[in-house]
């Protein structure tokens, strides 16, 4: 185990984050007219204690294994108490296409709001949260061709305790919620909008 902070490289890499890292790889792979042919893995990692900014983000585990001509790639993270699990399979062939999808369960939105690496975050006027899954699609060996459709089936925003409402509203009046899934869709150059509906309530 190593702290990612006391790493020369990975420190002129991610300045202001630090962690404690581990992990453990061991596989064969043939280079055939420069192209890296991947043929067994069994690996794990996690980083621990993430801080990025003087700010706690959590933890994560990851493990890859092949099964014969499949590569099975499971993920557990907690990003401050809220626990998350992915899991997704390529195949060792070509462009090593695949899918993958992770579990959103309900996190809040000021958990989310403490997430972004901003140090001088402003406290934000509503309170919520939101739950749904991620589906990831494409080729390993083509990033900028891997696609996420993320599938928010739980939105819900609401005034935070400190609100004063205007005469005759009251607090429990001020919710705003999904009146159908929300979805979004994210590559690694862009996160584009596909559809969403809310209702107050």
């Amino acid at each position: 185990m190593f702290a990612l902070a006391q790493s020369p490289n990975l420190r002129k890499l991610s300045q202001g984050v630090n962690g404690q890292a581990e992990g453990k790889a061991e596989g064969t792979a043939r280079l055939v007219k420069g192209d890296f042919r991947l043929e067994t893995l069994n690996s794990a990692a996690s980083v621990r204690n993430v801080v990025l900014d003087d700010q706690p983000y959590g933890s994560f585990n990851l493990t890859a294994t092949t099964k014969g001509p499949v590569l099975d790639v499971k993920a557990n993270l907690n990003l401050r108490g809220t626990a998350l699990q992915g899991f997704g399979e390529w195949r060792l062939e070509g462009d090593y296409p695949g899918h993958g999808e992770m579990l959103v369960p309900r996190i809040t939105v000021s958990t989310l709001h403490g997430l972004m690496p901003n140090t001088s975050k402003p406290d934000l006027p509503f309170e919520g949260f939101i739950e749904g899954k991620i589906d990831v699609n494409g080729p390993l060996k083509k990033p900028d061709q891997l696609k996420a459709d993320v599938r928010l089936s739980t939105v819900q925003i609401n005034a935070n305790q400190n609100a004063s409402p205007r005469a005759g509203t009251k607090q429990r009046d001020l919710v705003l919620r999904h009146s159908k899934p929300g979805i979004l869709e994210a590559t690694i150059h862009s996160i584009e909008l596909k559809s969403a509906a809310f209702e107050c309530t």
